[in-house]
């Protein structure tokens, strides 16, 4: 089973050297959300599942095996025996309100319109090119 980890909180590095090893099977780093989106649009799609799991370039493959060694070789935190008694394991999971389909009738587009940044939309989310003029704040 493939492991997808990334963010900000992590480099691709630590995700190859520890977290993989670690792991023993594909482990997939995003840099960001839409950059994990696509490896798992990848990775859920049938077609193309094995050509992304069999693409995913380990360490000993890219670095050689003796740097992989090395890593491996590396002083790690040992895994604990048991769970930590912090961790609480009873809670009930909260039902779903409803998991059939729900559409909202919106009364007033233009004002739902206001709530959106669209500098960051067009921009940011949809990479559009050129420059973009911000709204005035």
């Amino acid at each position: 089973m493939p492991l997808l980890v990334g963010g900000a909180a992590l480099s691709e590095r630590f995700a190859e050297t520890r977290i993989g090893p670690a792991y023993g099977g594909p482990t997939f780093y995003a840099k960001d959300a839409m950059s994990g989106l696509r490896i798992m649009n990848d990775l859920t799609d049938p077609a193309k599942r094995g050509g992304a799991v069999g693409s995913h370039i380990f360490l000993e493959e890219r670095e050689g095996a003796e740097v992989a060694k090395l890593v491996k070789d590396a002083p790690h935190a040992p895994m604990p025996a048991a769970r930590s008694s912090r961790v609480r394991t009873g809670l009930a999971i909260p039902p779903a309100p409803s998991l059939d389909r729900c559409v909202r009738e919106v009364t007033d587009l233009p004002e739902i319109w206001t709530y959106l940044n669209s500098f960051m939309l067009y921009s940011k989310h949809l990479r559009l090119p050129g420059k973009l003029r911000r709204a005035p704040a």
